[in-house]
């Protein structure tokens, strides 16, 4: 489902074709469109993908870093059997407020959240 994330920043760099990055993209997306949607106007990108249908017993894996993960909008869908464990703790956060001094890794980290269990 999509979800509002109005604390993103934009990256202002220009949205490109995933087709171009990998063959095998398209295609899988292709085979993953819902019933009705058309295949010839369909072109991925980066930013703007989908719907797609998640098939029984695997996962759409998306990186936390939207911009540079090699993660399933490139490489399909991950089956469940090889996903091995699960996220425990928080590793880093970091405030989504703008306007924070460099280098911002420091001044904008929440260090109260950072090594808290994830629930």
């Amino acid at each position: 489902e999509p979800l509002a994330e109005p604390y993103v920043e934009p990256n202002y760099l220009p949205d490109e074709p995933l087709d171009q990055q990998n063959p095998y993209v398209r295609r899988w997306h292709l085979e993953a469109l819902p019933a009705g949607i058309d295949w010839d106007g369909y072109s991925p990108t980066r930013d703007t993908w989908g719907p797609l249908v998640v098939p029984e017993g695997h996962y759409m894996l998306l990186g936390d870093n939207r911009d540079a993960s090699f993660d399933s909008r490139y490489g399909g869908f991950i089956p469940r059997e090889v996903i091995r464990g699960k996220a425990m703790f928080i590793y880093y956060s970091i405030n989504p407020a703008p306007g924070r001094p460099f280098p911002r890794m420091f001044t904008a980290a929440r260090w109260g959240r950072i090594g808290q269990a994830i629930q």
